[in-house]
């Protein structure tokens, strides 16, 4: 699901059917060659943009749903002559989940801010060391990274003002796990 908010509380889906599948447009299962990915939708105000999901992809069957994984995620503005992205920065800073692999468990698996700063490095939902939280998990993901329809995983970040945005990039990891 994709939503964006002006206050940070009050969301509102801006893909199709609702916003509650946008899986086309974010996985094709087996092509790691398939990203980066563009995602418009109707010029719309935010100041906060929310990504969440109840299911997941893994090239190992037996580890579908067990996690989510983001490698970068870029916000444009709806351009009035051409679109501008957001400042990376404002949005690692702003960066936040309900699940997070803090402390990295990988060299490329961490939290929240990661995705969105352009490094070989990516966000990833909690998948170990259940009993500590990360820098910026916030709320309860009952405990794991595991996606369902009763705990959806969202990843979140704010910009330094409302913007009117019609558009987010989507990269996967860059090993296409």
């Amino acid at each position: 699901v994709l939503e964006v908010s002006v206050d940070g509380e009050t969301w509102t889906p801006v893909t199709a059917d609702g916003g509650l599948d946008i899986s086309d447009k974010i996985t094709k299962p087996g092509d790691v060659n398939w990203f980066p990915v563009s995602v418009t939708f109707e010029e719309t105000e935010a100041r906060y943009v929310r990504i969440s999901a109840t299911e997941s992809y893994h090239w190992q069957e037996a580890n579908a749903n067990t996690s989510i994984t983001i490698g970068d995620i870029a916000i444009f503005k709806a351009p009035k002559k051409e679109a501008a992205e957001i400042d990376p920065a404002i949005l690692a800073k702003n960066a936040m989940a309900n699940s997070e692999q803090l402390p990295v468990a990988w060299d490329n698996d961490g939290g929240a801010a990661w995705a969105f700063d352009d490094e070989e490095h990516w966000w990833h939902s909690r998948y170990e060391n259940w009993d500590q939280k990360g820098e910026h998990e916030v709320g309860s993901a009952k405990g794991d990274g595991k996606p369902s329809a009763s705990n959806p995983i969202w990843i979140q970040t704010g910009f330094d003002g409302v913007y009117d945005i019609e558009r987010i990039e989507y990269m996967g990891r860059s090993n296409g796990m």
